[in-house]
């Protein structure tokens, strides 16, 4: 599996929740992701 890099934006506020809560980003954007699957999203959407 190769590496990327990735960008994201997040509101101020769930950035400090997000950071209490998990030691990277990478952690915290899989986190998110794995959250709209297990609410059966259609579609998870990242962008810049």
């Amino acid at each position: 599996m190769s590496r990327a890099h990735l960008r994201f934006r997040v509101d101020f506020r769930l950035a400090t929740l997000l950071s209490q809560e998990y030691s990277s980003s990478e952690r915290a954007l899989k986190e998110l992701v794995d959250n709209a699957l297990d609410a059966d999203a259609e579609r998870v959407w990242a962008g810049r």
